[in-house]
């Protein structure tokens, strides 16, 4: 094993070689967290939108740092205005089914509900509430973490949210942010390809016009931008 390694899980080593397993050590860091780093972005890359899974049940285990990933999330001012509604009963389902409608959504093993709680969260000086970001960033979390387990998910916007409140008896100031299941999935997807050029939305400095656009405007036009 290397010396750093043996520093990392806590084996002793001689004394004459701090020096030496010091610098070890600091190689071996740069070494994990950046193979962190890439399996983060590989993650990533990996996530698709499943919509079909197999009946296997999701583990407890995976289930609860799924769940722990959304709890964990950043949120405006630390506000944490989300909750989270895990459902696995069938009946419960089915209900859900008058929300939205697909087969392979009520039949996975287990779906979440991210929802959040509008007076709890940060509110910008302009009137702008931030919950909806909230709890999307905290689904986000989850979302790739159950990926990074192995499981499908799918992101849900298109949904009856009037539905949702009747099924899972919500209370009046409750909103539904999105939804998405979760299982093993019964279909193969490629990493994902089908997304705009970074030519196309990133912006440097100031916001910029592409130039492929710029090429599409008359010469007059052209001189009134610069």
């Amino acid at each position: 094993m290397h010396a750093c390694a043996r520093i990392f899980f806590g084996e002793t080593f001689h004394k004459n070689r701090t020096h030496s397993c010091k610098k070890d050590k600091t190689e071996v860091l740069h070494v994990i967290f950046g193979a962190f780093l890439m399996e983060v972005f590989t993650i990533i890359g990996k996530r698709r939108s499943i919509r079909l899974y197999e009946k296997k049940p999701v583990k407890k285990e995976k289930l609860n740092r799924i769940l722990e990933a959304g709890r964990l999330a950043p949120s405006a001012d630390n506000k944490q205005p989300w909750r989270f509604i895990v459902v696995t009963d069938e009946k419960v389902k089915e209900k859900l089914r008058v929300a939205y409608d697909e087969e392979w959504f009520v039949s996975a093993p287990v779906i979440i509900i991210g929802c959040a709680v509008p007076e709890e969260a940060w509110v910008r000086m302009d009137g702008q509430e931030y919950w909806m970001v909230d709890v999307a960033i905290a689904m986000q979390n989850m979302i790739l973490t159950a990926t990074e387990l192995g499981l499908g998910t799918c992101w849900i916007a298109d949904f009856d949210e009037k539905a949702i409140r009747k099924a899972l008896k919500l209370p009046s100031n409750i909103r539904v942010v999105a939804m998405t299941p979760i299982g093993h999935p019964a279909e193969e997807k490629r990493p994902v390809k089908n997304r705009k050029p970074p030519t196309e939305i990133v912006h440097h400095e100031h916001w910029q016009i592409p130039c492929a656009r710029i090429n599409q405007l008359s010469s007059w036009h052209r001189s009134a931008l610069f």
